[in-house]
């Protein structure tokens, strides 16, 4: 029998035979003991699966999933875990896990016990806690740098990026009911989650319990290796193909939230994204102006302007027509 307690640590996983293995030992070293890691894999071609299964015979809280159907992708397998503890009564409380980062061994404790405090005070209502992280290199050594994370999970700061990372998440199952399902629509799976969890309660942890490794083939990009002010131009302005792609599925994402969440919303949220997502359907100008108006910027001053600049030059490319 699972107790009401437990952790459920959803792991997916493709092709990370060189980092997996660090990651899930970091997992077994964690103080609080009472999880249970589900790891779903998305077709390996590596050893992946092979180490995985070393770890199973090891410890008995670990148990795999293989993909074998066609829909592959890093959200769509996040998605298919979170529906496990979605229709698992028994699961009380999920985190989500990368396969290349490394807990630090109070990780689980820590967070859990914001999350208790948050629900015995707001009274078992939907509860999501994030937190900061450690940067480190592809080899595992420590990196100096942060990413700017902001404190306070706000429906207008999502409107242009997401702060909340899903590898420092952990929510309660109110949480898990309201959101259901993840959108196919969603840009990532840590995005839609925000989003909805912005309707509830949230609570940021500054401490960073998570080495956050800094490689190419990181699924939610190296936040180091693109932030400087020449890799910003050139993402932004210069070559600004997948930035203009990742905006359109933003707003196809943000009008299914819309469709889905609206009744939920808060009167003042509700009313600043139909104006967003309208104003895309009438001309770059109109954009540009609710942007200003409502102050949907992003992390600081240059990528604000970059994205103020990518709709005044690239409208065309970038416009909705997708009615409310």
């Amino acid at each position: 029998m699972i107790d009401k307690n437990t952790v459920f640590i959803l792991l997916a996983s493709f092709n990370g035979e060189q980092f997996i293995a660090q990651q899930l030992d970091s997992l077994i070293a964690q103080s609080y003991e009472n999880w249970i890691l589900i790891i779903r894999d998305d077709g390996s071609s590596d050893n992946t699966v092979t180490i995985i299964k070393k770890y199973l015979e090891q410890d008995k809280r670990i148990s795999l999933i293989e993909n074998k159907s066609d829909i592959k992708g890093a959200c769509s397998n996040f998605s298919a875990l979170f529906d496990l503890v979605k229709n698992n009564d028994s699961a009380n409380y999920a985190m989500f896990c990368d396969q290349d980062d490394v807990w630090k061994p109070q990780k689980i404790e820590k967070y859990f016990a914001a999350l208790q405090a948050m629900e015995s005070e707001f009274n078992l209502q939907p509860v999501l806690i994030y937190g900061n992280f450690e940067l480190m290199t592809s080899d595992g050594d420590y990196m100096p740098g942060n990413y700017k994370l902001l404190h306070n999970l706000c429906l207008r700061n999502l409107l242009s990026f997401n702060y909340v990372y899903g590898c420092t998440i952990i929510m309660n199952r109110k949480l898990i009911e309201k959101i259901s399902h993840i959108s196919i629509d969603a840009e990532n799976h840590d995005y839609w989650i925000a989003l909805v969890a912005s309707i509830y309660k949230s609570k940021y942890i500054d401490d960073k319990l998570l080495k956050y490794r800094q490689h190419s083939s990181n699924a939610s990009g190296n936040v180091v290796g693109n932030s400087n002010f020449s890799s910003r131009l050139k993402r932004n302005i210069l070559s600004p193909g997948k930035e203009i792609e990742n905006l359109k599925v933003r707003l196809k994402m943000l009008t299914s939230f819309y469709h889905k969440y609206h009744n939920l919303l808060p009167l003042a949220e509700r009313q600043i994204l139909e104006t967003y997502l309208k104003a895309f359907t009438i001309n770059r100008f109109r954009v540009l102006s609710v942007m200003w108006h409502e102050k949907i910027f992003r992390k600081g001053f240059f990528q604000t302007l970059a994205s103020f600049l990518q709709i005044l030059f690239f409208y065309g490319s970038i416009r909705s027509e997708t009615a409310l």
